[in-house]
């Protein structure tokens, strides 16, 4: 068993910061609506299985990152930043794992 999980992938406020339209992107966000993937049965059969284990149940962030996924019933995977170009997705990552250790 694990004794702390991580969630190093898109938290609910990225995907919200990234449907944001900034000033380079007015009146859009900045990934297409095509970066989203559906949301399927299986997907959520490994949400739930997920919301049941004690690690993840008792822990208010996994379980809040959990429900918000299921309730938008659409994902947005790691790889979609590479549309964002290269660095960007290399400067997301490597801040996601360090802000994951502190």
């Amino acid at each position: 068993c694990c004794p702390e999980l991580k969630w190093v992938g898109l938290h609910t406020a990225d995907v919200q910061l990234l449907e944001t339209p900034t000033a380079e992107t007015p009146g859009r966000s900045v990934l297409a609506a095509t970066s989203f993937q559906p949301y399927s049965d299986r997907d959520g059969a490994i949400v739930d299985g997920l919301l049941r284990n004690p690690v993840v149940a008792n822990n208010e962030q996994l379980r809040y990152e959990a429900e918000a996924m299921r309730a938008d019933r659409r994902k947005l995977e790691l790889e979609a930043l590479h549309a964002l170009g290269p660095e960007f997705f290399a400067y997301f990552l490597r801040d996601k794992i360090i802000s994951s250790c502190a």
